[in-house]
């Protein structure tokens, strides 16, 4: 999980890549001592480090905050220029950096990331905020998510937190 400043822009959207197949190629979770600890593979932080490459050089939209899980990366976005055609070429522009990094660790017969993306509109400021807080706790709720196939049963929680995003 990082986080960066924000700016005041005009459009904010979470974008959801999923690896290829929903695979668990980008790291693990463990829980130790009652917390939880990410432990990337080498794609998941070829992702890390791609995703910080393009905070620095992307000049349309702003990353403001991401996390690697998994199976896939959450992304907070935000843009004064944004409308559909400029969000799926950024999409596509990701996932080639990504993948470009992680070809540098490994060579790859099938692709690694799946050909749709997620993206919902987060128009009110404390939506925004709401969903930026659970970003930076994504990976001590990964029992919680919806994109968690390794889990046969979940935890047992209220109905509401059962499903990516869950309420803070």
């Amino acid at each position: 999980m990082h986080t960066k400043n924000k700016s005041s822009c005009s459009c904010v959207q979470l974008l959801t890549f999923c690896t290829h197949q929903h695979q668990m190629t980008l790291g693990q979770i463990h829980e130790r001592n009652g917390k939880h600890i990410w432990q990337p593979t080498p794609l998941g932080e070829a992702v890390a480090a791609a995703l910080e490459t393009l905070r620095y050089t992307e000049s349309v939209f702003l990353i403001s905050d991401y996390v690697v899980m998994p199976n896939h990366v959450h992304m907070l976005i935000m843009s004064q220029r944004a409308n559909d055609k400029t969000t799926l070429w950024f999409a596509a522009q990701c996932k080639h950096t990504l993948s470009k990094r992680m070809l540098r660790v490994r060579p790859a017969k099938d692709p690694f990331w799946e050909p749709s993306f997620e993206r919902q509109y987060l128009q009110q400021e404390h939506t925004q905020y709401a969903m930026s807080q659970c970003i930076r706790e994504h990976h001590r709720l990964w029992n919680y998510d919806s994109l968690n196939h390794t889990l046969t049963a979940r935890p047992s929680t209220p109905a509401q937190t059962t499903s990516w995003p869950p309420l803070p």
